[in-house]
C-alpha cells in the first residue's frame, strides 16, 4: 500500500522513482487490486527504458503465478536449491466420475487427520481446493458428519467445531479467539484422562466471506496447538492464499 502511493505521488510530481529505485517484491502470489495495480504499473514503466538496464524487481514466491511473471516480459528465473525446500509427498488418486471426488476428498482428508492421530507424521492444516461454493458445503458438511466417527482411536478424540460461521458472526477475530478458548477448555473438561482431544475447524474460504473469516484461515490459531484447520477454497483463489503451519494440500 505504501509503495503503490508513492509511486502514484511520484507520478502526480513528474520524479522518477523507477530507474533509481531497486524494487522487491515478497510472496508477489497473493493477488490484491493493489498488488495488480503495483505490479502493472511497475511492468509498464520498465518497458519505457532500455533494455540493458540492470534487475530493477525482484520478485519472490514459493508458487509463483506465471500471469504476473508475464506482466515483466523476459523475467530471469532463480530457484531455491532442493535441500532448501520442505520434503513433499506428492498422491495422485484418479476417479472415475466427477460425482465421486467429493468422497474421495473426504477420504484422503480423514487419512491425513489419522496420520496425526497415529502421531506417525507432524499435525499441522489442511487446505482443500476444489471448484464452486456448492462442493465446498458439500466436502464441509461431510467433514462435519463423518469425520468424529471416522478418526477417532484409542489415543484421541475427535471433535468436530461444526458452528464456526455463527461463532465468528458480526464480531471481531480477538473476539472468536475468546469463544474458541472457552469451547475448548469446556471440552477438554469432560475429556478422560487416558485420551487426548483434537479439534477440527472447517473453514471455507471464498470471496463471499467475511474478511474476518480470512484471517481465522490464514493466520495460527493462539495457544492452541491441537485445534486442525481444514480451510475449503475455491481454486480461483489458489494463488493469493498462504497458510501458517500447513501440513497438507
Amino acid at each position: 500500500h505504501i509503495l503503490l502511493a508513492l509511486l502514484s505521488k511520484a507520478n502526480r510530481h513528474d520524479v522518477d522513482m523507477i530507474s533509481n529505485t531497486r524494487y522487491c517484491l515478497d510472496e508477489f502470489h497473493e493477488r490484491s487490486v493493489d498488488t495488480d495495480v503495483l505490479v502493472a504499473t511497475l511492468s509498464s514503466k520498465m518497458k519505457e527504458i532500455d533494455e540493458n538496464f540492470p534487475l530493477q524487481v525482484l520478485m519472490m514466491s514459493a508458487t509463483p503465478d506465471p500471469r504476473v511473471l508475464h506482466c515483466f516480459g523476459k523475467v530471469n528465473t532463480l530457484e531455491l536449491p532442493d535441500s532448501q525446500l520442505f520434503p513433499i509427498d506428492d498422491i495422485n488418486i484418479e476417479v472415475d466420475t466427477k460425482s465421486k471426488v467429493n468422497g474421495e476428498v473426504l477420504r484422503q482428508t480423514f487419512g491425513v487427520i489419522k496420520r496425526f492421530t497415529d502421531e506417525s507424521v507432524e499435525k499441522g492444516h489442511i487446505l482443500i481446493f476444489t471448484s464452486g461454493n456448492a462442493r465446498i458445503k458439500d466436502i464441509q458438511n461431510g467433514i462435519n458428519d463423518q469425520c468424529e466417527s471416522q478418526c477417532r482411536n484409542d489415543k484421541y478424540i475427535i471433535k468436530v467445531i461444526k458452528d464456526f460461521e455463527s461463532m465468528v458472526k458480526d464480531i471481531s477475530v480477538k473476539q472468536f479467539y475468546f469463544k474458541l478458548n472457552k469451547f475448548i477448555k469446556k471440552s477438554e473438561k469432560n475429556c478422560p484422562k487416558n485420551k487426548k482431544m483434537l479439534f477440527i475447524l472447517p473453514i471455507r474460504y471464498h470471496s463471499s466471506v467475511s474478511n474476518e473469516q480470512k484471517e481465522i484461515g490464514r493466520n495460527p490459531i493462539p495457544g492452541h496447538d491441537n485445534v486442525i484447520k481444514i480451510v475449503i477454497a475455491t481454486n480461483a483463489i489458489e494463488s493469493s492464499i498462504t497458510i501458517t503451519n500447513l501440513a497438507a494440500v
